[in-house]
C-alpha cells in the first residue's frame, strides 16, 4: 500500500480538475471530476439533461446514476460538480455530484446566429440560430423523430422527444427561423442536430403559412377533396397527377384561411400524389408532395381469425372465427386464389404447408415477390421454388424488416385481398403463441400494402433493386 500512495497522490490531480470555464472543462477526458457554473438554457422539453452555457463555450449535465437531485430551469445560474463523459459523441457531466442554483431569471445567452453546416463542435451544446430555413416535411405532424431541414443551400437535422411541446402540431410549410440548442447523436464527431425548445423558438417568416394538416375528404371511387387552413386568407389550389411529377392544377383564387379543393374525374383504387399550396402577394405556403387513394370498386369483405379460442360476445359487426391448427390451412387458401401478384413481407417463415403454397401458385403462373427478415433462420425458404426473388432485409444487428403482410392481386377489383396480423409464419406464431390474422378484400388497401411493399424492394420491377 505503501507504494501505492506515490502513485495515486500524483492520479488524483488528474482526475479532479476543481473549478473550470466550459471551454476548458469540454477538454478534459472522460471520467475526470470538473466544477462548472453557467446558465441554464432548457427545461423538461428534453427530459431530465439540461444545457448551460458561460461565456467560453455550452455543456450538457445528466443526473444519470448517483447524481444527485437536479432540475434547475431556465435563467437558472448555477454551480454543479460532475464527470465528465461524452454519450453518443456529446458531451456531458453525468453524474451530477453537486449543484448550487446561484441566482435566477437571468437572461439567456443570445443565440449564435450559424449555417446548417456550421453546427459542429465548437457550438455543441449552446443556443444558435438557422435562419430562412424550410422543413421537407411541411404540412406533416411533428413526432418523435429526425426532421430534415435545409437553408443558406445546406442539409441540417432538427429533433423532438416524445416529450416536446411540439409533438402533434404541424410543421411549418413556410420558410421559417429556428432557435434551439446545437447537440450530437453519434459516437463520433459529425453527427449534429438542433433542439428547438417551443414553438416560440420556431418564427415564421412568410405572409401565409399552412397552419393544420391536409385532411381527405368526402373520398368516392372517382374523386375526394383536399382541406386545409392557412394562418392568413389566401388563394386554394392543389398540383396532382398520377407520378411524383404531378402536373395538373386545380383550385380557386378567392382568399379564405378555410381550403377545400374537389378533384374529380378519378380513377377508383387509384393513387395520386398532391401537394397543396395558397398564395398571398408574393409569398406562396405549400406543403410536402402526399399519396392519396380513391376509394375501390371492391367487396370490403374483412376476416378476423384468431389461432385460439375466440369470445365473441362484444362482436359489433361480424364474428372473429378460431382457427386452432387450421391457420396455416387458411393461409394457403386464399395463396391459392391468386391468379396474378403475390407479394409477401413476412418477418420469419418455418411451414411447409404454406411455402407448398406458394408453390403452387408460381406453377400457375402467379408472379411472388418476398421480402424478409435477413438475420432469422427462415427454414421454410430453402423449400421456397428457387424462381422467387427474396429480399433478406437487414438493419444493423437484425429487426430491419419486422412486417408480417400479403398483398394479393393487387390490380384486380374483385380478388385483391390482404392479410395482416400479428403471427409469422412460424410453428410458434401460427399454433403457439396467441395470434391474429385479418383478411381485407379491397383493392385500394391491397394497392397502399404494394406500394409500402415496393418501398423496400426498391422497385416496381419483378426483382429487388439493391443499393
Amino acid at each position: 500500500m505503501k507504494k501505492l500512495l506515490p502513485f495515486l497522490t500524483l492520479l488524483l490531480p488528474l482526475l479532479s480538475h476543481g473549478q473550470a470555464d466550459i471551454a476548458e472543462a469540454r477538454t478534459y477526458a472522460d471520467g475526470a471530476t470538473v466544477t462548472v457554473t453557467g446558465i441554464v438554457t432548457n427545461g423538461v422539453e428534453f427530459g431530465p439533461i439540461r444545457y448551460m452555457q458561460d461565456a467560453t463555450g455550452g455543456i450538457s449535465a445528466y443526473p444519470g446514476a448517483g447524481s444527485v437531485p437536479f432540475t434547475p430551469v431556465p435563467g437558472d445560474n448555477i454551480t454543479i460538480t460532475g464527470t465528465m463523459a461524452r454519450y453518443n459523441g456529446l458531451t456531458e457531466l453525468n453524474p451530477i455530484t453537486a449543484v448550487t442554483i446561484n441566482s435566477s431569471g437571468n437572461p439567456l445567452p443570445t443565440p449564435q446566429l450559424i449555417t446548417p453546416a456550421q453546427m459542429d463542435e465548437s457550438v455543441e451544446c449552446e443556443l444558435v440560430r438557422i435562419d430562412d430555413a424550410t422543413f421537407a416535411a411541411g404540412g406533416a405532424q411533428f413526432t418523435s423523430t429526425t426532421w430534415d431541414i435545409t437553408a443558406s443551400g445546406e442539409s441540417g437535422i432538427v429533433f423532438f422527444n416524445g416529450a416536446h411541446p411540439l409533438i402533434g402540431t404541424t410543421v411549418p410549410s413556410g420558410v421559417v427561423n429556428i432557435t434551439g440548442i446545437a447537440s450530437q447523436y453519434t459516437f463520433t464527431v459529425g453527427g449534429y442536430q438542433l433542439l428547438p425548445r417551443s414553438a416560440a423558438d420556431i418564427v415564421l417568416t412568410s405572409a401565409i403559412n399552412v397552419v393544420g394538416p391536409v385532411l381527405q375528404q368526402n373520398i368516392t371511387t372517382t374523386s375526394f377533396d383536399l382541406s386545409w387552413t392557412t394562418d392568413n386568407a389566401g388563394s386554394s389550389f392543389v398540383n396532382y397527377g398520377l407520378t411524383p411529377a404531378m402536373g395538373t392544377i386545380v383550385g380557386d383564387v378567392t382568399s379564405t384561411t378555410a381550403h377545400t379543393v374537389p378533384l374529380s374525374g378519378l380513377a377508383p383504387a387509384t393513387f395520386y400524389y398532391a401537394e397543396v399550396f395558397s398564395v398571398l402577394g408574393a409569398d406562396t405556403a405549400s406543403t410536402t408532395m402526399h399519396v392519396y387513394s380513391t376509394a375501390s370498386n371492391s367487396s370490403g369483405v374483412m376476416r378476423a381469425y384468431f389461432n385460439q379460442s375466440v369470445d365473441n360476445s362484444v362482436a359489433t359487426w361480424e364474428n372473429a372465427a378460431g382457427l386452432f391448427g387450421a391457420v396455416n390451412d387458411t393461409i394457403a387458401a386464399y395463396i391459392g386464389r391468386a391468379q396474378n401478384t403475390i407479394d409477401v413481407a413476412m418477418y420469419n417463415e418455418s411451414d411447409a404447408t404454406i411455402v407448398t403454397a406458394l408453390n403452387n401458385a408460381v406453377a400457375n403462373g402467379v408472379q411472388i415477390r418476398y421480402i424478409t427478415e435477413g438475420s432469422n433462420t427462415n427454414t421454410g425458404l430453402s423449400s421456397l421454388d428457387a424462381s422467387v426473388p427474396v429480399l433478406q432485409r437487414m438493419n444493423s444487428t437484425g429487426s430491419g424488416m419486422h412486417n408480417k403482410f400479403m398483398s394479393i392481386d393487387a390490380d384486380d377489383p374483385d380478388r385483391a385481398w390482404v392479410m395482416s396480423g400479428s403471427m409469422n409464419w412460424t410453428a410458434e406464431n401460427l399454433f403457439d403463441d396467441q395470434n391474429n390474422l385479418v383478411f381485407v378484400q379491397d383493392q385500394a388497401l391491397a394497392r397502399a400494402y404494394r406500394l409500402e411493399f415496393e418501398e423496400m424492394w426498391g422497385g416496381s420491377g419483378p426483382q429487388p433493386v439493391v443499393a
